[in-house]
């Protein structure tokens, strides 16, 4: 809403300066709210609006105006602006109310409300506040240049590293994922011997001692001996690789069970179970 506030003795009495949409209605500029004005007597609007000459009045003012005495006095009701309830009359009315409340206030509205009809006072309607311009995700281009900056010179597979770069352009740009999912299963990372999960280790090792070895049992001996540590920002992959294990162990690129979606997981040579074997010595 754009007002011009008046002050009657500290009390504020608005006046529109455009044309403004309000509820249902549209209420000219230059109307008045008169519900302010008899609020700053102590008196009622309804009081002035039932007199025989209010009526003839506001008759008269809508034949010479050719606005209907339903476009003349305006009541919004409800809402939550505050500013934009109450009853908001054509500024001729509100002069006219004045003088129904006494005759100093007819005198101070005759020349307060008159001076924006006359345009005496100037007003620039508020410039309408921008739209905010959407933040939009970087480019696929951005995203894999930003991989290669982090990754570009680790000992990671280039396979692996080509993985991620669709991981995270598909978390920020969800309409790829299809294509990217695709994308990942051609993407096999090539191994010179045979790479196991700690499963298969724990078939092995139970070959070769007689005992139980689950897969829980074979990623805590394998930590406890130094091997590999928990990924200590959590899955994908569970676990990394220590010094000491990079040289029997593979980052890949695997598939979830039950979900068909690429993840990394640590894999190993079966050169680890000589080195866990010498560990023990």
């Amino acid at each position: 809403m754009n007002l011009l506030t008046h002050d009657w003795n500290g009390n504020p009495i608005t006046q529109l300066t455009t044309e403004t949409a309000i509820a249902k209605f549209t209420i000219p500029a230059t109307y008045v709210n008169a519900t302010q004005m008899c609020r700053a007597h102590n008196k009622q609007f309804n009081d002035y609006a039932r007199l025989d000459s209010t009526k003839t009045y506001w008759e008269a003012l809508s034949t010479e105006t050719g606005i209907p005495v339903s476009g003349l006095v305006v009541s919004i009701k409800g809402g939550n602006n505050k500013q934009a309830q109450g009853t908001w009359t054509h500024p001729e009315i509100a002069i006219d109310l004045a003088q129904w409340v006494n005759v100093e206030f007819r005198i101070w509205a005759n020349r307060a409300l008159r001076k924006l009809m006359t345009g005496e006072i100037i007003t620039t309607p508020t410039p309408a506040t921008p739209e905010p311009v959407p933040t939009l995700p970087p480019a696929p281009e951005e995203i894999a240049q930003v991989i290669d900056l982090m990754l570009g010179k680790t000992d990671l597979h280039p396979n692996l590293i080509a993985g991620v770069k669709g991981s995270a352009i598909a978390k920020l740009h969800p309409q790829l994922l299809p294509a990217i999912e695709a994308a990942k299963t051609l993407l096999p990372v090539p191994i010179e011997s045979e790479l196991v999960r700690p499963t298969a280790l724990g078939e092995k090792l139970a070959e070769k001692t007689g005992e139980k070895w689950s897969a829980i049992r074979v990623n805590k001996t394998l930590i406890d001996r130094g091997f590999q540590i928990k990924n200590p920002d959590g899955k994908n992959p569970d676990y990394l690789p220590t010094e000491k294990g990079k040289e029997h162990s593979q980052l890949v690129v695997d598939t979830a069970k039950g979900h068909g979606k690429t993840i990394q997981s640590l894999q190993w040579h079966l050169s680890v179970l000589d080195a866990l074997e010498a560990n023990d010595h």
